[in-house]
């Protein structure tokens, strides 16, 4: 009995001490995009990049309470206290995405690393937390350059992101289909040493199998 006590206790701490190391993670996260603030902005861009900030908070609250679910806790899902029925279902889409990415980058994390340094590329993160706040950055780099250089203030649909959803599960089963691995991969080999780490840890992943 006394064992069994010990066991839990042990559970306990481990599950207390992730969540330590995943604040820092959702307080980086909550802090996305970044920009230079002395950069000047037209009110319309203003206003979208404003949202964007919004949401990305809302993206570390959930992601948060997805971590928290999979320690076996029984948090409230943030999401329901979104009003906007669109937006909730635009959170819930987006970080079960996201937070199915962090899965695929815990659990491949080394071959991540090996891939980078046969690329010959800096790899300077310490744990999957790290180059996972790297690829966060990286996707609201991504809305941030296309609002100031291309005036584009649109984001991808809902079905987009039900399509990518679908295919980081496969990623994390391990059941995506070899003609979509390389149908990728070819898209990839061209550009890989030039692409942000939101692009390169899936090549690295895809590139394994």
């Amino acid at each position: 009995m006394q064992k069994q006590q010990l066991e839990s206790d042990a559970n306990a701490l481990a599950k207390l001490s992730l969540l330590h190391k995943h604040r820092e993670m959702i307080n980086l996260i909550m802090g996305l995009p970044e920009f230079p603030a002395i950069m000047l902005w037209n009110d319309e861009q203003k206003v979208y990049l404003n949202n964007k900030k919004i949401f990305w908070r809302w993206c570390g609250l959930r992601i948060d309470y997805l971590q928290m679910v999979q320690c076996g806790f029984s948090p409230k899902d943030p999401k329901n206290l979104v009003t906007d029925q669109q937006l909730q279902e635009h959170l819930k889409l987006y970080t079960d995405y996201i937070f199915a990415i962090l899965q695929v980058v815990i659990d491949g994390f080394s071959i991540i690393k090996q891939a980078a340094l046969r690329a010959e590329l800096n790899f300077c993160f310490n744990n999957p937390r790290e180059l996972f706040v790297e690829i966060c950055k990286g996707f609201s780099s991504e809305r941030v350059n296309a609002v100031i250089n291309r005036g584009i203030s649109t984001d991808p649909t809902l079905k987009d992101y039900r399509h990518q959803q679908k295919v980081m599960g496969k990623l994390y089963r391990d059941t995506l289909p070899q003609n979509e691995r390389e149908a990728v991969l070819k898209e990839m080999e061209c550009c890989i040493k030039h692409s942000a780490w939101s692009i390169f840890w899936l090549y690295a992943i895809l590139k394994k199998y």
